[in-house]
């Protein structure tokens, strides 16, 4: 078969076997965004022709942005505490022009602890992909532009809540007056990792957000803090805020989901909390895709 991770900004590509195996995969920035005027099945045949041609009937199942109102076509949203059944029974379906029918997962609905709905799509394959057969209850933890943090018990998704993290620190970066102090792009080296978890520790302290904020800035002009690292220390901040808030509901141990230099803050600012933070397989689409198609016919 054929597992497609179909986000806004990427588009993440698995041949797999019979058995789930990555026989090869693929990667590109060709996510829905750069998909001009629905021309969505030209843009596949773009990336993965080949496979599709090589393996003209091996099935095709997708998830991710490519299931929303902007995508191919909208799924609805499945809710309550869904496990792998119901989130199979949620999928849709597209027609190609050969005949060929590609399956499409929906995305999940809940309300979170402060009564206000939450979405995602693409997470919920991820972490079926994590969860399959475990008992007990998990934590999860999908860092990113918008943050995931998804409670499960017994392979059941039982709640999230999203955080714009990412998307706050890319705008205070970009459009605040904090952005014209900051001289330095933020890195790994030791001091960079110091004013992150310097920043951690106000969070942890209880600095109020808006107020922490504002003294990024204040503290750059009286040169407490270098402004190389205004950046990494506003990092922190979010971050530490955000794993206070996250960790009021849910305790114990967390599965963090994803790759590159974010996950490895994540794992360091939830450790200065208390946390233990575990890394997980970052092909998890995959693995939950391949899941999900063998409900298929069971479901139909």
């Amino acid at each position: 078969m054929i597992a497609i991770d179909w986000g806004t900004t990427s588009f993440r590509a698995y041949r797999l076997s019979g058995q789930g195996e990555i026989i090869e995969k693929r990667q590109s920035a060709s996510g829905i965004l750069a998909v001009k005027d629905d021309r969505f099945a030209e843009m596949l045949v773009s990336q993965i022709g080949d496979w599709m041609e090589a393996e003209p009937d091996a099935r095709i199942v997708m998830s991710g942005m490519i299931g929303s109102r902007q995508g191919w076509r909208e799924i609805d949203y499945v809710t309550g505490q869904p496990g792998i059944g119901e989130i199979a029974a949620g999928m849709g379906r597209v027609a190609l022009a050969d005949g060929r029918t590609l399956w499409l997962a929906p995305g999940y609905s809940c309300r979170n602890g402060h009564g206000l709905p939450d979405v995602m799509r693409g997470e919920e394959t991820q972490i079926l992909g994590a969860c399959a057969g475990l008992r007990g209850e998990q934590t999860y933890c999908l860092p990113g532009t918008h943050s995931k943090w998804v409670s499960v018990a017994d392979s059941r998704l039982t709640g999230f809540t999203t955080f714009m993290t990412g998307e706050v620190f890319d705008v205070m970066c970009r459009h605040s007056i904090l952005g014209r102090l900051m001289t330095g792009a933020g890195g790994n080296g030791e001091e960079a990792q110091a004013w992150f978890d310097d920043g951690v520790q106000k969070a942890k302290a209880g600095i109020p957000l808006l107020s922490g904020f504002f003294g990024v800035r204040a503290r750059a002009l009286f040169a407490e803090i270098p402004e190389a690292y205004t950046k990494d220390y506003l990092s922190g901040l979010l971050i530490g805020h955000e794993i206070r808030d996250a960790r009021k509901d849910q305790k114990g141990d967390v599965t963090l989901i994803g790759s590159g230099h974010l996950i490895g803050l994540y794992g360091r600012a939830i450790a200065a909390f208390g946390g233990v933070a575990t890394l997980a397989n970052e092909d998890l689409a995959a693995v939950g895709l391949f899941q999900l198609a063998g409900q298929l016919d069971s479901n139909r």
